[in-house]
């Protein structure tokens, strides 16, 4: 398992996962037992995050992709990086034996994860969401900026997604994703900076059909469902599920 940086010094034994959003929009950290998973780094010192087994990159926009941090990141931890074909023809300094093209409908294994490639309905060159199943067999869904679509509720079929990842910039889409996947959990960024509105307590009632649990800007409020331990929802924030 991958070693070092400050923002992942916390252990995690067998049937935790371990998330952390690190910056002001699509930077997630995710270390299960096994291994460590960097999505999306932008607008960090790759010195604070932790030696990645692997790096994912959904999409191109710029707020998503720094070519130079994810070089850097690389480099300094010999990660695979699982991306698109574009993104890839972009990432010209990266040995290709540590490059992995992924496309909608692929599906890659590595130290104790599986990572499967779904569609992602956003502008861009092919971008991508993701199902990740870490090795106890807890099932994460990161649509990254996708827009909810029909074809999301196929995930909820039997075995289901445990945690949804929603990173995006409106409650109202994490609300139609959610309807769609049936998570167990739902993990959600941002809304629309709305936090104490009345439309906001009214899509959040939403979500609660769910059984999820749902952090809203600094404030966090618990609902049914697993065991999940958060400490509000802004930069740097950790949640630590146990027990999906």
């Amino acid at each position: 398992m991958a070693q070092g940086g400050e923002l992942f010094a916390q252990e995690i034994i067998s049937g935790q996962i371990l998330l952390r959003v690190f910056n002001s929009h699509p930077g997630l950290l995710l270390k299960t037992s096994s291994s460590t998973t960097i999505f999306d780094p932008k607008s960090i010192d790759p010195a604070r995050l932790p030696v990645p087994d692997t790096i994912i990159i959904t999409h191109e926009h710029w707020d998503h992709l720094d070519v130079s941090l994810v070089t850097e990141l690389q480099q300094r931890s010999g990660a695979l990086v699982l991306t698109t074909p574009f993104i890839v023809s972009l990432l010209r300094q990266i040995p290709p034996a540590y490059l992995k093209v992924l496309e909608p409908g692929d599906t890659f294994s590595y130290q104790g994860c599986s990572f499967t490639a779904l569609a992602s309905l956003h502008p861009g060159y092919q971008p991508l969401a993701f199902l990740i199943t870490t090795h106890e067999g807890i099932r994460l869904y990161h649509p990254s900026d996708s827009d909810p679509f029909p074809e999301m509720a196929l995930l909820a079929t039997h075995p289901g997604v445990d945690v949804l990842i929603y990173l995006g910039d409106s409650l109202i889409k994490a609300v139609q994703i959610a309807n769609l996947v049936q998570p167990k959990t739902i993990v959600c960024r941002y809304i629309d900076g709305e936090a104490l509105s009345e439309k906001t307590k009214a899509l959040v009632k939403q979500l609660n059909q769910h059984e999820a649990y749902f952090c809203v800007s600094q404030v966090a409020s618990r609902v049914r469902g697993p065991q999940i331990a958060g400490n509000g929802f802004g930069t740097d924030t950790e949640i630590t599920a146990t027990d999906i």
